[in-house]
């Protein structure tokens, strides 16, 4: 049921309420005629991405793609060292096929999650998902 508070524009949910999440909400731009309103919109839409990238998993998976990360970084630097070629990012499909051989002790839920994480990192940085297929 409506309310009379109920914008035409946002449906209404089965609960009753509006919709609340301004991410998802379009942006109206202004006329993009200079170069300070275009940048003003970049930034707008920039701010919004990074929103929505944050958003797209829940707080539990990030606090754990986070962990996955940090132990696959710092296996990278360690291992360095002596290898420097195994770096974490841009990290290559045998350093990601190493390290899950190093982490057998893990249950193969945990194993695909930290997988996730590493090629969740690489997209977001603009590289290339390594696979964990590595044959070499």
């Amino acid at each position: 049921m409506a309310t009379d508070t109920a914008r035409a524009d946002e449906p209404e949910r089965a609960d009753g309420d509006m919709p609340d999440d301004d991410a998802r909400r379009p942006v109206v731009l202004p006329d993009l005629d200079t170069e300070a309103a275009v940048r003003a919109a970049l930034a707008i839409a920039r701010d919004r991405r990074q929103q929505l990238v944050r958003d797209a998993h829940a707080p539990n998976t990030q606090r754990a793609y986070a962990a996955d990360w940090r132990a696959f970084s710092t296996w990278c630097e360690q291992v360095a060292r002596v290898e420097p070629q195994h770096r974490a990012l841009p990290t290559s499909d045998d350093t990601l096929s190493t390290y899950i051989a190093h982490r057998v002790d893990l249950a193969p839920g945990s194993i695909r999650r930290a997988v996730s994480a590493i090629r969740l990192m690489h997209e977001r940085h603009g590289y290339r998902k390594p696979s964990a297929n590595s044959r070499t």
